[in-house]
């Protein structure tokens, strides 16, 4: 179990630094980048949207995400209810769309030397095999 849970927490970190390189060689290289967006979730409430509709949204412009994670945006808030939360999506893309997802009002993960990448809700909940809620009792 603690195998498993360490793993989920590098496994994103890896990931995203890996995807900062190029992969292949000669005129078909491939860079990618990190891209980011707040949720929208606030305190003591929560909601926003969530990270894979947040991907499905960027695939639908045409926007190919390679990888989504979620983080915080690493800034300093009082504790009040009703304050943005800083939740953020984090997303590698190729740099060949970084111009569309800044259109679309993503912004460079490197504007945030703080923040913090973790996985998702949902991608814990199916990694230690919490039920489905779905699923019949």
């Amino acid at each position: 179990m603690r195998l498993i849970l360490r793993t989920i927490y590098l496994l994103p970190a890896v990931l995203l630094l890996a995807a900062c390189e190029t992969t292949g060689t000669g005129p078909s290289q491939q860079t990618y980048v990190q891209v980011y967006a707040h949720t929208g979730a606030v305190q003591c409430e929560g909601g926003g949207a969530s990270v894979p509709d947040t991907a499905q949204r960027m695939r639908d412009q045409g926007v190919a995400v390679e990888m989504a994670s979620c983080g915080h945006d690493g800034l300093t808030r009082t504790a009040v209810c009703g304050v943005p939360d800083g939740s953020i999506g984090v997303f590698v893309i190729p740099q060949a769309d970084y111009q569309k997802a800044l259109e679309l009002g993503f912004e460079s993960f490197e504007r945030l030397p703080d923040a913090r990448v973790r996985p998702c809700k949902e991608q814990l909940d199916n990694a230690v095999g919490s039920p489905d809620p779905a699923a019949p009792n």
